[in-house]
């Protein structure tokens, strides 16, 4: 079992608009994101795109953790 100090937590707020086909992801400790999607799979790829560009390094060492 991990060691509680070893966890890390991402509260992120989705918000999803169909009639514009936006989402917002935002975070406590920044100012958030809005992108715009076509269908479900664009809205997927951009949720990634958003864990991966901002939190990239927090990924990266879990991984290499499961080693």
């Amino acid at each position: 079992m991990d060691n509680e100090d070893d966890k890390e937590i991402i509260e992120c707020l989705i918000t999803i608009d169909p009639n514009e086909k936006m989402i917002y992801l935002n975070e406590i400790n920044c100012s958030g994101c809005k992108y715009s999607y076509k269908n479900l799979k664009d809205l997927i790829d951009n949720i990634k795109f958003y864990f991966g560009f901002y939190h990239e390094d927090l990924f990266k060492k879990k991984k290499s953790k499961r080693k």
